[in-house]
């Protein structure tokens, strides 16, 4: 190989690790806004030019100003709260996972356990933790709660691949599953919190209301009756 290729090859790489270091970078930074703009809601701080709020929910914010899905935004904004939890207990910035996969299969983990499964799963990632190793390290620790959903992660056992409810909980943190099955420490996995609580959760009443000013506020961008538009105006005060 010429001694210019390899100058070439030297510089395409430098360039390809610079735009890794920025993606990590900018995952880490992205985690955290999104955290700190839902758990504030500061989405609700935006008006229009007639002191409207524009965006009706947290959901409205994120599909018109990020065309991204709700769930997409709050498994980005757990990912964030855990990085700052685990900031907290001393982990150093470079050692931070910089994944929202990584930092959500960290999510189910008690706080002051993470740090020694994050070490766990990087000796068994060779190196580097992956979301995978993680789940397997946190899957040994996990303490399984009446009412909580778990999978089942273990090919040996006929429900594995399935997601369970655990409606009791035995001596030696056995759970108990639809139908009286038990379940063996090791082989429930945490599931992802955004989906269960997507699965389970009602919206508030707090919620609806926002949904319909933010339908109104829009009705208020058309063409309509001016006395329609006064009560319209009135009711959103």
């Amino acid at each position: 190989m010429m001694l210019i290729e390899v100058n070439n090859l030297e510089a395409l790489e430098a360039e390809i690790e610079e735009g890794f270091r920025l993606i990590y970078q900018g995952g880490a930074q992205l985690q955290r806004a999104i955290a700190e703009i839902r758990d504030k809601r500061l989405w609700r701080d935006v008006e229009d030019g007639f002191g409207n709020p524009v965006y009706a929910s947290f959901e409205h914010y994120c599909r018109s100003r990020w065309y991204s899905a709700r769930q997409t935004m709050d498994e980005h904004a757990l990912a964030g709260q855990v990085a700052n939890e685990m900031l907290a207990l001393g982990l150093p910035e470079a050692k931070l996972p910089r994944r929202t996969s990584q930092l959500l299969a960290l999510k189910k983990v008690e706080p002051d356990q993470r740090l020694a499964v994050l070490e766990t799963a990087t000796e068994i990632g060779g190196g580097k933790p992956t979301a995978l190793s993680i789940k397997k390290v946190a899957s040994q620790l996990v303490k399984p709660e009446i009412g909580e959903a778990y999978r089942v992660d273990s090919p040996s056992n006929l429900h594995h691949g399935k997601t369970i409810m655990v409606s009791d909980v035995k001596s030696g943190n056995i759970a108990i599953g639809p139908g009286g099955f038990p379940f063996l420490p090791g082989e429930l996995a945490p599931v992802n919190p955004v989906e269960v609580a997507t699965r389970i959760s009602k919206p508030s009443l707090r919620d609806r209301v926002e949904v319909y000013r933010g339908l109104l506020t829009q009705v208020l961008e058309h063409e309509i009756d001016e006395a329609l538009r006064g009560e319209i105006e009135a009711a959103l005060g």
